[in-house]
C-alpha cells in the first residue's frame, strides 16, 4: 500500500518536471527523499532507483535541454507569447536549488 502511493506521488512529480513546473515538483522532490530516508530499508529498491531517475532528469531538463534551448533565445524577437515564462520559472525556484542558478 505504502508502495502504491509513493509511486503515484513519483508519477505526479515526474508530470510537473515534465511541465517544467519547478517550483511544485522541487518541494516533492525533497519530500519524497526524505520519505525514503525515513523508510530506510522499508523502502523498495524500485522506489529508490525511481527517486533517483526523477532527479536525473530534473538535472537532465534544466542543465541541458532548457539552458540548450534558451541561452541564444532573442526575446525581442517575438511579438506575441515571447518564451519569458520558462526564465519566470526558473526564478521562482532559484533559492531552492542551485541547479536552477546554473540555468
Amino acid at each position: 500500500m505504502i508502495e502504491h502511493r509513493l509511486k503515484r506521488f513519483l508519477d505526479e512529480i515526474q508530470a510537473l518536471i515534465y511541465i517544467n513546473n519547478f517550483y511544485e515538483a522541487e518541494p516533492k522532490i525533497a519530500l519524497i527523499s526524505l520519505v525514503r530516508t525515513l523508510l530506510g530499508s522499508c523502502c523498495t529498491k524500485q522506489i529508490s532507483d525511481e527517486i533517483e531517475l526523477i532527479k536525473e532528469r530534473r538535472n537532465k531538463i534544466v542543465l541541458d535541454e532548457i539552458v540548450a534551448k534558451y541561452s541564444d533565445v532573442n526575446i525581442g524577437k517575438y511579438i506575441l507569447n515571447p518564451p519569458i515564462d520558462i526564465f519566470e520559472k526558473l526564478g521562482q525556484v532559484r533559492n531552492i536549488n542551485p541547479i536552477y542558478t546554473q540555468a
